[in-house]
């Protein structure tokens, strides 16, 4: 029983780390990614833009458990565009939400831009693709960790 239990969990892990390889993603290359990076003249420290949709997921997850690690770190990375208003204040929240590769579980981290963008017209439609830049920082309110880039500029 013990040998079985063995292999069942050598196998898993053989295939979770095959599943597991870094890919270029979809619509993105290393050197696109590399020549983006020096349009933005500043160090990138986690660039999720290169990664696997897997890899994304899981980077953002632990971005998640490990926050105070990635405090003050340059983040870039593309998603889904998402935005919601306070009826109460009017204010708006924007976040980039990336999906696992069979899209069945997301993970967003929302971002402030920078005062040189003006909403609607210089913001993606809701749902569509978007590539952000800024510097990770996070709150807590109440029971709840938010994660957020501070001074987000977004990258065409």
């Amino acid at each position: 029983m013990k040998k079985l239990i063995m292999i069942l969990l050598s196998l898993i892990l053989i295939f979770s780390a095959t599943a597991c390889d870094v890919k270029i993603s979809e619509g993105s290359t290393q050197e696109e990614s590399e020549k983006q990076n020096q349009e933005i003249g500043e160090t990138v420290d986690v660039d999720l833009t290169v990664l696997s949709s897997t890899m994304v997921y899981s980077e953002v997850y632990n971005m998640v458990l490990e926050a105070e690690g990635y405090v003050g770190k340059t983040v870039k990375m593309n998603g889904l565009f998402a935005y919601g208003e306070d009826p109460a204040t009017g204010e708006r929240q924007y976040a980039c939400i990336v999906q696992d590769a069979t899209a069945c579980c997301a993970q967003g981290i929302a971002f402030e831009p920078t005062e040189n963008y003006v909403f609607p017209g210089d913001f993606p439609e809701a749902g569509g693709d978007v590539t952000v830049f800024g510097t990770f920082d996070y709150y807590d309110e109440g029971h709840y960790r938010y994660l957020v880039l501070r001074n987000a500029r977004m990258i065409e």
